[in-house]
Order: structure tokens, then sequence, then C-alpha cells
């Protein structure tokens, strides 16, 4: 969203009017904005950024890369399936639809029963109420965890107990840097042998500004950190030579 001086051209105040004038940017156009201005996806979608695929977890074995395997349009994964020591299926996600608030639209405890499943697996490992899946633990061929937090700030990432009680073996990590997991990759031959995420940033919106050739600096640009944060309008001070502020209106002089 751009913001920039509106200007009307007034001819016949050219005698009138100071050549200069100081005046500050409300950054109004016609009528003044709220000094709270939330910018925010749609009502009826939360839009995400363009999805990626996270390093992988796991390098056992040489089976052959598989594409992504990811949820229907606005949902995100709450849990996984994994099949120790086989791939048929090997492993899945379970998917439920997240609101234009950046929540689950349903925030009572994930279980295959009340999601989607995407792939599959013996062993299930879900988040807790409210929470989403933003990263896979695994251990060659033998077991899984994930990585869970609550949308939208998902600032409390927490890894949960493992799928099957945990003996020995390295664990290997495929979390998302940004966003929400929504779907996976595999490598896999007779087992799984590696296992990725393939995640969802955010679309956050950003506030930019241009003094349009006044004095000193536009303000910063502001970015949303969150789905739906409300962004606080800057204000400016200066000067440009032939404009005035009459009545939320900002005229240029010939």
């Amino acid at each position: 969203m751009n913001f920039e001086i509106v200007r009307r051209k007034c001819a016949s105040l050219r005698q009138s009017l100071p050549s200069s004038v100081s005046w500050v940017l409300l950054l109004s156009l016609f009528v003044g904005l709220p000094a709270q201005v939330a910018v925010s996806p749609s009502a009826n979608a939360l839009y995400f950024g363009t999805g990626y695929t996270a390093a992988p977890a796991g390098n056992a074995g040489g089976g052959s890369q598989n594409g992504n395997n990811v949820c229907a349009t606005d949902k995100v994964a709450v849990g996984v399936g994994f099949t120790v020591n086989g791939s048929n299926p090997g492993f899945g996600v379970y998917c439920r639809s997240i609101g234009a608030d950046g929540q689950l639209v349903d925030q009572d405890q994930s279980s295959a029963s009340n999601t989607t499943a995407v792939g599959g697996g013996n062993t299930k490992v879900f988040c807790g109420p409210g929470q989403v899946v933003t990263g896979f633990s695994f251990v060659a061929w033998t077991n899984v965890r994930i990585r869970c937090a609550t949308p939208p700030s998902l600032n409390d990432d927490a890894q949960t107990g493992w799928g099957i009680t945990y003996t020995s073996g390295t664990e290997q990590f495929s979390n998302c840097a940004t966003g929400i997991v929504a779907g996976f990759y595999t490598r896999t031959g007779a087992w799984t042998d590696a296992i990725g995420a393939y995640c969802l940033p955010y679309s956050l919106n950003t506030l930019s500004y241009n003094v349009n050739g006044g004095s000193g600096s536009a303000p910063s640009s502001q970015t949303q950190t969150q789905p739906v944060q409300a962004l606080t309008v800057a204000t400016y001070s200066g000067t440009r030579t032939g404009f005035h502020l009459s009545a939320g209106i900002h005229r240029q002089m010939d």
C-alpha cells in the first residue's frame, strides 16, 4: 500500500496563498484515515505466500525422491502418520482448516477422525488443541515426532513426544524457517529414507511511504509480523513549496 500526497490544481488561489507552507502529512485521502489501521487478508480466507520445501530429515538408503504432497487450500498440518520400516504408505500429514485470523477454525484436539489425511502411516502423532505443525523430527526408518506451535504468532514452538518409545538413533530435523507445514515430500525405497516439510509462510502486508518531493525523509516502511496485525500509520512533518493543506486536501499551486 503506497500513500502519496493527494494533489489538486488550484490556479485561482495562486495569489492568495503563501508560496511555501509547513504541513503535517496525516496520510489522508480526501478523508482522514484512522490512527490505527488493520491491514489484513480478506475476511473469507487466509492468504499464504509461496510454499517452499525445507531441507529433509534423514539421509539413509538410496531411494527415489517423491514430489510434494500437500493439504487442500487453506488447510495446514496438525499431525503426521509414519510407518516403521515401511513405505506404503510410509508417511503422511493430517490437515485442518485455518481461518482469516490465522488460527485454526476448530481448536479442539486434532485426531485422525476430525482431520483430512494426505498420505498415511500406522503410527500417528498430533499437536495439542489449537496448534499446528511447524516441523518434523525423524530417526531413519524407526521413529518420528513433530514440532508444534500456536498460530498465528507461532512463537511457542515445542517438540511433541516420539510416536514410538525412543530407543536409539540420530534425530534429524526438517523444520519450517517461517510459516506452517502444509505438506511433505519423502525419499523412499523399500522403507522411508528421508522426509521433508513443505511449508507455507504467511502473506504479510507492508505499508510504505513517499513524501513526494517534500522535505525530510519518509517514515520507514512497516510490515506485519502475523496476519490481521494492526499497523499504526506513521506521521510526517515537512514542507513543500507550492502546496497548501486545506480541509484534508493537499493543493498544488502553479
